[in-house]
């Protein structure tokens, strides 16, 4: 990876490129990051500012690379993370419960959520009480998950 590639991700993170100020650790969720290249940045990053690879969403086709260069990293295919499957190292975990706070601070999220699951939806058979399932599920999910890594910073290929 260029020097310029890396400046230019710190500096779309806000730091200034001052190598006393950044080597601080740092958990990481890479999310949709599936070209060999973010293997390269995950690595530097790592390496040069202790950023730790935490959490991988991604094809199930790199799960090795990704797993063998990052053996402490939990990684989950992206089709299991939009069906909302739980990786191995989470499968008997208790997920956190939603409370009225929370499902009142996203209302707005979940119009939208359920709007965006009409891609899900081919055969017209994801009626709405099953959208409004399948979100409080992904909302469980990813509430502990964010509790349990207590990411830094995420990484998203595209925009969420």
């Amino acid at each position: 990876m260029s020097d310029t590639l890396s400046a230019r991700i710190l500096k779309f993170l806000g730091y200034k490129h001052n190598h006393e100020n950044l080597i601080m650790v740092k958990k990481v969720i890479y999310s949709g990051c599936t070209e060999p290249f973010w293997l390269d940045v995950a690595e530097r990053l790592l390496t040069e500012f202790e950023w730790q690879p935490r959490y991988w969403i991604g094809r199930f086709d790199i799960e090795n690379d990704v797993v063998d260069q990052f053996p402490n990293v939990i990684f989950q295919s992206s089709i299991d993370a939009v069906k909302g499957i739980l990786p191995l190292e989470y499968s008997e975990i208790n997920l956190l419960p939603l409370d009225k706070p929370l499902l009142e601070s996203l209302a707005k999220c979940e119009v939208t959520t359920l709007r965006m699951m009409d891609r899900m939806d081919a055969l017209g058979s994801f009626d709405y009480h099953a959208r409004v399932r399948h979100y409080h599920r992904l909302l469980q999910y990813w509430s502990t998950v964010l509790d349990d890594v207590q990411p830094d910073i995420v990484f998203f290929k595209e925009i969420p």
